[in-house]
């Protein structure tokens, strides 16, 4: 399945990559305690990727609770967020260099 191809976040530390046009690149974060917020940041290098994020299953295109496809930065966020798994999927809506 894709589970072996999400890379788990860890707060503070960015991870960066690089996806062909119309590909995906997934993360995991785990919200392990009482939160008050947690905060996906996408930065754009080159190219168009766009922030895809779901509780508990990987988001697609279609089903997602949270996204952002603005041209640059995208970023969401969840105030009180649950216990649980977070993943953020990353879209290249063009071929695209990226850190989140």
């Amino acid at each position: 399945g894709l589970s072996c191809d999400v890379m788990t976040l860890i707060n503070g530390q960015p991870q960066s990559g690089k996806l062909h046009k119309h590909g995906w690149r997934y993360f995991r974060f785990v919200v392990t305690d009482n939160s008050t917020e947690v905060a996906f940041a996408l930065l754009r290098v080159i190219g168009d990727p766009d922030l895809y994020v779901k509780y508990g299953a990987l988001p697609t295109r279609h089903s997602y609770d949270k996204h952002s496809v603005r041209y640059g930065r995208d970023f969401v966020n969840y105030r009180f967020p649950k216990v649980g798994v977070y993943y953020a999927g990353i879209y290249a809506y063009s071929s695209c260099t990226f850190t989140i």
